[in-house]
């Protein structure tokens, strides 16, 4: 009996795919194998070699903290001194605590800090650190030595003297011991401070900046300018060291210590080598403001439209066709 052809020719085509849909044989399965596994069960189908193919190179993701890092944040402004008043250390504190923030740290933030609030800062600061976790120090004012140490003076201070500056300022060391002692396991503290001294008439030293730190292991201490010199206040809206810091700490995968030569190098050229940061410490690690690390891609398949096709009755169109016996 004279069939048509193009019907004939659609049932096939439909009883591969669905042959394909419900075969459990890998996917290199041929087309005609995969009809004949369905039609013949019992014979063993020969499985063709699989191509060589190069192994895909991981992905990469940028995330601004490791899962499970605790990250908090100390940020001072200090800017309306009764005795030489500076222009942009508010700016440099609030971009600052918006970028930490951005980068994952809880931040506690001081504006025109006064000497009545430096021991509350201190308690706050030392209750969020957490024991291996990063602790961090930005200050943006003037800062002065006395003996050997740093003091970062309240807006607010009286300084007749420098026996009045231990009394009326924060003290760099005691920040640093908080760190210590709350175990801190990354320890980094940013100084925009190095200012000139506005009470240095009122002292009998004559010592500019601020003095060297000797810190404990895993700290790094960036200072805006070397120990002994003055740093700029800068002729926008923040100071030229804030402004490099600010630039340069959201580049992903880039470790501290690279990100920081990068800040001085960045200084150095736009004050003709007049100012160039230092920096005192070390870490035990490697720190990233952000991370670099692999990504993770989840892929769901959707179903094949064909896999709902029965195959019983696709089976049984064939027979009607006289494709099988």
């Amino acid at each position: 009996m004279s069939r048509s052809i193009l019907p004939r020719l659609l049932a096939v085509v439909t009883f591969a795919m669905a042959a394909l849909a419900h075969s459990a044989e890998p996917p290199q399965l041929g087309l005609f194998d995969a009809i004949g596994k369905l039609l013949k069960p019992d014979e063993p189908v020969v499985q063709p070699a699989a191509p060589p193919s190069a192994a895909p190179e991981p992905a990469t993701r940028a995330v601004a903290a490791p899962s499970g890092e605790k990250r908090i944040a100390l940020v001072i402004g200090n800017a309306g001194y009764q005795s030489g008043p500076l222009v942009n250390p508010v700016n440099d504190a609030r971009a600052m605590a918006g970028r930490l923030r951005g980068l994952g740290f809880d931040v506690v933030l001081r504006e025109n800090l006064k000497t009545r609030e430096i021991g509350g800062m201190y308690r706050e600061f030392r209750s969020k650190i957490v024991p291996g976790g990063t602790a961090l120090v930005f200050y943006a004012g003037h800062g002065v030595q006395f003996k050997g140490e740093n003091y970062f003076p309240a807006v607010d201070a009286e300084i007749a003297s420098e026996e009045d500056v231990p009394l009326q300022s924060v003290n760099l060391n005691t920040l640093l011991s908080n760190m210590e002692e709350a175990k801190a396991g990354v320890s980094l503290v940013f100084l925009d401070a190095c200012r000139d001294n506005p009470f240095a008439r009122r002292f009998r030293s004559g010592a500019r900046g601020l003095a060297k730190v000797e810190s404990a292991s895993g700290t790094l201490i960036h200072y805006a300018t070397r120990p002994g010199s003055v740093a700029s206040d800068g002729e926008g809206q923040n100071g030229t060291y804030t402004e490099a810091l600010l630039a340069h700490m959201g580049e992903s995968g880039v470790p501290v210590e690279q990100m920081l030569k990068r800040v001085t190098n960045r200084v150095a050229t736009k004050t003709k080598g007049k100012q160039e940061p230092w920096v005192e410490g070390s870490l035990r690690g490697e720190f990233y403001f952000i991370f670099q690390g692999p990504a993770t891609v989840q892929v769901q398949a959707d179903k094949p439209l064909y896999a709902e096709l029965d195959v019983p009755a696709m089976k049984e169109l064939l027979l009607r066709l006289e494709f099988v016996q």
